[in-house]
C-alpha cells in the first residue's frame, strides 16, 4: 500500500517519500501508516491511499484526487464497497481501461480545496 497525506495545518500535500523526512514530527515506520487519524501525533494528517492506477500522463491516482476527462468533466475519486470509484455517469470504477478510454488526468485533490 502507498499513501500521500494532506497536512491540514500546513495546507500542503506530503508525498510518500517525504514521510521519512517528517519522522521526527510524526514518528512511524513506512509499513505502519495508520489507517485513521485518531492518535494525537497524526491528527493534522489526512491519509489518501493510492489506487494502483496512473492517469494518462503517468501520475499516480489517489483517493480524494479529482480526475478530469478530455472533455473537461471532473470527478472525485473515493473508496467504497472495496473499490476505488467516481461519481461519473459514464464509468464507476477507477481502472486502467477507463483512464485510457476517457483520457483521465489528475486535476487536483479535494483536500487541497480544488474544485470538482
Amino acid at each position: 500500500m502507498e499513501y500521500k497525506a494532506w497536512h491540514k495545518k500546513e495546507k500542503r500535500m506530503i508525498q510518500w517519500n517525504e514521510f521519512v523526512n517528517i519522522s521526527d514530527l510524526y514518528p512511524f515506520r513506512l509499513s505502519e501508516v495508520p489507517l485513521s487519524t485518531e492518535t494525537k501525533e497524526h491528527e493534522d494528517l489526512v491519509y489518501l491511499q493510492y489506487t494502483g492506477v496512473e492517469d494518462c500522463s503517468g501520475e499516480k491516482i489517489f483517493e480524494g484526487d479529482i480526475l478530469e476527462s478530455e472533455w473537461g468533466y471532473r470527478f472525485e475519486v473515493f473508496f467504497s464497497d472495496g473499490a476505488f470509484k467516481t461519481d461519473s455517469e459514464d464509468f464507476e470504477y477507477v481502472n486502467s481501461q477507463n483512464v485510457t478510454n476517457y483520457k483521465l488526468k489528475v486535476a487536483g485533490n479535494v483536500q487541497a480545496g480544488d474544485d470538482i
